[in-house]
């Protein structure tokens, strides 16, 4: 099947006697003997050893030695969600420690750039800074920190998660999952993630040294908050260690809520700013939509250090007004992506041939990435947007589908001379070139999107089931939230309905000007079954297409099912993401619903 966006459907059967959750399941490779650590993740099964990752018992030593002797400690992270939540894991790690005071630097996107900066680290150690510890970034910086004294590249430790690129920087240590010398199985690990287990480490030596009480371990578990928090956010893999840091840090955080208290804390603030009501259950679809964009806001487009300080904050009168800060950035933050989007969607329509899109837009670089997000989405390929920065280079952010590692290529790139610096991941990633380079980048980017999966195979999207619409109900889909926390490689479940009935004219309407919304009934049956919604759908084929859809027609789409809430009554609604291309319209069911 292959939808009217382009992409082609695979949506298994549901096997007969099989229940739906555990045919999901078994699609997702989960077996009879895991279903339950699965469904019930437990952090110490699921935590790893963390001296299995190399330059971390040096790490941990030295940190624990740090805090042994009241060092002066500097964090020194990156702009994102990712990095802020770092810097608030081992900045809460250092406080309640015991050592009073830490030097925090976050480098500013524009003046400094992605990345350890050389001048930055000098003026920490010039501060009185006796060991820097870089999160969330570093692993490619080694012409940065060549530029420092023995002394002082000595003192400075990297843990990070970012795929290498050449020699590792000669530091201290580097500790990161994905060095090519690591042994293989934690590289889906977010750099939040790393700098817990750096912080079990020290822990660790900080009890066999005796200045710990054992017990003491159990403590650490209250980091996890902002573990799940930037876990979730760098969309990494939710299976293994990171579904368990999650799951327990949504856990932590639904449990504290029961207390107004909560609402006064660095999250529970951001989820009241976000709307979210203390009954509402939070899910790391909340991470993910509201709180993260809210702590990113200020990375991008305001005071890069904002995000970190504010999760370090301890005051519950500046924690709400830090919230209110971070909100109306990410207010002002929306309205500039929606400008710099559109001008990168316009660039876009005349590259649709590329098998990498790379769009040149005006716009602040922090919005970049989003705007990428959204090419992404609509042209169903990688896709890059640049903008020209105040020092006249083009600097973007890329955003990625499965089956292309775009981190991989972009540092093919640089290893080859055709951007000044870059780097990412398998999904996202961010560069810097000239502008007389971007030709050269482009081509470079088409074909080596041509030659992966991606380019053999198309895009794609996997349905968890194919179902007639009539299958489905409330009771059905909250039996599915077992499968939470979902995100990358468990996502939230997506299904393809048939036998999807159009409603008459009422049951039909165009919301705000943009939305599309259409009632759908179970054939012979005038009960509704769900409400499909087609976002910004007004003027697009897919939307148009649903609009069009007359009294008694017969549908197939394929979309995410959840439950709308009003008025204290629960319904069905589905987003849909595509309709089947070739789904004309069939010939009307007599005595249909309308």
């Amino acid at each position: 099947m292959r939808g009217i966006t382009g992409r082609a459907w695979a949506a298994p059967e549901v096997g007969k006697g099989e229940g739906l959750l555990t045919h999901i399941l078994r699609s997702r490779g989960i077996t009879v003997e895991n279903e339950a650590s699965f469904l019930t993740p437990k952090v110490k099964d699921a935590l790893p050893d963390p001296d299995r990752l190399l330059g971390l018992p040096e790490t941990a030593k030295r940190l624990a030695e740090d805090i042994r002797k009241g060092r002066k400690i500097g964090i020194y992270s990156d702009y994102d969600a990712d990095g802020a939540t770092s810097a608030g894991v081992l900045g809460r790690f250092i406080r309640d420690s015991g050592v009073p005071h830490h030097d925090l630097v976050i480098p500013d996107r524009e003046e400094h750039g992605y990345g350890p900066h050389a001048g930055l680290l000098s003026k920490m150690f010039e501060n009185g800074v006796e060991t820097i510890y870089v999160l969330d970034s570093g692993t490619v910086a080694t012409a940065i920190f060549a530029q420092l004294p023995e002394d002082q590249r000595r003192s400075i430790f990297v843990v990070d998660h970012h795929m290498p690129s050449g020699d590792l920087p000669d530091v201290g240590a580097v500790v990161n999952p994905n060095r090519k010398d690591q042994t293989p199985g934690l590289g889906h690990l977010a750099a939040v993630g790393v700098t817990f287990l750096l912080c079990i480490g020290a822990q660790r030596e900080l009890i066999r040294s005796g200045d710990r009480p054992r017990e003491s371990m159990q403590g650490l578990l209250g980091l996890l908050d902002y573990v799940a928090l930037g876990t979730v956010c760098d969309v990494v893999p939710l299976v293994g260690v990171n579904r368990a840091f999650v799951y327990f840090g949504l856990k932590q955080i639904n449990e504290a809520r029961k207390d107004a208290a909560y609402d006064e804390t660095p999250i529970g603030a951001l989820l009241v700013v976000s709307g979210k009501k203390r009954s509402d259950r939070i899910t790391s679809s909340d991470f993910g939509f509201l709180v993260g964009p809210r702590i990113n806001a200020e990375g991008r487009i305001g005071k890069s250090d904002a995000a970190a300080l504010y999760l370090l904050e301890t005051d519950p009168g500046r924690i709400t007004a830090g919230a209110e800060r971070l909100n109306a950035t990410n207010i002002q933050r929306k309205d500039m992506e929606k400008s710099a989007t559109e001008g990168a969607v316009a660039d876009a329509q005349g590259r649709k041939a590329d098998y990498t899109i790379v769009a040149v837009t005006e716009g602040h670089p922090g919005v970049v990435g989003i705007s990428a997000s959204r090419v992404k989405d609509l042209f169903n390929k990688p896709s890059i947007v640049l903008t020209t920065g105040a020092d006249g280079m083009l600097k973007g952010s890329a955003r990625s589908i499965d089956g292309f590692n775009i981190g991989e290529a972009i540092h093919d790139a640089v290893h080859h001379g055709l951007i000044l610096k870059g780097g990412g991941h398998g999904m996202a990633g961010g560069m810097t070139l000239r502008p007389d380079q971007l030709e050269g980048f482009r081509k470079h980017m088409h074909e080596a999107a041509l030659n992966s999966d991606f380019g053999r195979l198309g895009a794609n999207m996997n349905y968890d089931a194919i179902l007639p619409v009539s299958a489905i109900s409330v009771p059905i889909l909250k039996a599915l939230d077992a499968l939470q926390p979902c995100g990358r490689e468990n996502p939230e479940p997506a299904f393809v309905l048939r036998d999807a009935i159009v409603g008459g004219p009422k049951d039909r309407r165009i919301m705000s000007g943009k939305h599309v919304k259409v009632q759908l009934f179970a054939e012979g049956s005038r009960r509704k079954c769900l409400d499909a919604i087609i976002w910004n759908g007004v003027g697009t084929p897919m939307g148009d297409q649903l609009a069009a859809a007359e009294d008694g027609d017969r549908l197939t789409i394929a979309g995410r099912l959840s439950i709308n809430v009003w008025n204290d009554s629960e319904s069905l609604q589905m987003i849909v993401e595509d309709i089947l291309h070739d789904a004309k319209p069939e010939p009307k069911i007599d005595g249909g619903p309308g």
